[in-house]
């Protein structure tokens, strides 16, 4: 009866760590001044050292990390938003409940995104431009303007 158990364990085990490991979604580079990089793992992404470099590479692009600037990298689960970069020059500044754009590049994809990820405002704008945030409940918001994503704060 032991041998049968044991070998219904061995038989199960890759099913298990199969499931495990389908949970996560990204790899993240932490970098020493705070900054994150996502890279999606169904991108198939082939993590490398290669001298004082992190090279993580898929079929679309190449990323690489002076290895003395990253602090670690980690795998993370999936989630409603994915992909949040730490941007400490933000191209907005928030007064209240407006965000006041000064230098947008020509036909900048803006987007506000709920925290469960439910997009709430979507918009393209250049140049100058102010956006009202009044219609939103108070709480966290991840703004995306172009490829830069920033988590604001919005209090009533």
């Amino acid at each position: 009866m032991k041998r049968i158990k044991f070998f219904l364990f061995l038989l199960f085990l890759p099913f298990a760590f199969t499931a495990l490991a389908q949970e996560y979604a990204t790899i993240n580079v932490i970098m020493k001044d705070g900054s994150i990089t996502n890279v999606q793992l169904k991108e198939q992404p082939k993590v490398t050292f290669i001298g004082d470099n992190l090279v993580i590479t898929t079929s679309s692009k190449s990323l690489q990390f002076d290895r003395n600037d990253v602090q670690h990298f980690t795998y993370a689960k999936a989630s409603s938003v994915n992909g949040v970069n730490v941007d400490k020059s933000k191209s907005f500044s928030q007064q209240g409940e407006t965000l006041i754009f000064n230098s947008l590049k020509s036909d900048s994809h803006v987007q506000i995104y709920c925290i469960d990820g439910r997009l709430v405002k979507d918009v393209t704008a250049s140049g100058c431009f102010e956006l009202n945030l009044d219609s939103l409940n108070a709480g966290i918001y991840i703004v995306k303007v172009n490829e830069t994503s920033t988590k604001i704060i919005l209090r009533k």
